[in-house]
């Protein structure tokens, strides 16, 4: 399953608590959260794993496959930094980002690939749920510009949801 985040389009938060991840999600869980949707400059991960176990039937000369368990790997978001001392929202949003997402930090990453306001009852959002395992920060003297990459061990799979009243 892919999915594509459009650049200016969409918005993405860290919501630390949602009451049913499973049902949806609230406007006000939504505005709750850690905003992202000015720092993300990479997704990756969001994919499952298929598994499948082979089966050795009797009478058959080829194996069967059945869907064994499904697995995830991390989920890597990389954020673009600057140096610390920026005051613009978006500078700002940055370093809130790499202060909120650390290392054992749990809760969701929902993101709303259609809209950079406020989902209303009925929006369909995406959420995932996990840890933050680690950040790296990306190392490099090029002419390029600095990035974290925040690692999250997923605990739920992606789920599409809608927000709920």
């Amino acid at each position: 399953m892919s999915l594509f985040m459009l650049r200016g389009t969409g918005d993405a938060r860290w919501v630390p608590t949602i009451a049913d991840p499973n049902l949806g999600i609230t406007a006000a869980e939504w505005t709750a959260g850690q905003p992202l949707g000015l720092s993300i400059n990479a997704i990756e991960g969001l994919e499952p794993q298929s598994n499948k176990i082979n089966v050795p039937i009797l009478k058959k000369r080829t194996e069967e496959q059945i869907d064994g368990p499904q697995t995830f790997q991390d989920v890597s978001i990389t954020i673009a930094e600057d140096d610390g001392t920026g005051t613009s929202l978006e500078a700002l949003e940055r370093q809130e980002v790499l202060e909120v997402l650390v290392k054992g930090a749990s809760g969701y990453i929902v993101l709303n690939r259609s809209s950079q306001t406020t989902p209303t009852t009925g929006s369909k959002l995406w959420v995932i749920g996990g840890t933050v395992s680690e950040q790296v920060p990306n190392w490099s003297l090029d002419a390029a510009a600095a990035t974290t990459q925040i690692r999250i061990s997923p605990s739920t799979p992606l789920t599409p949801v809608a927000v709920k009243a």
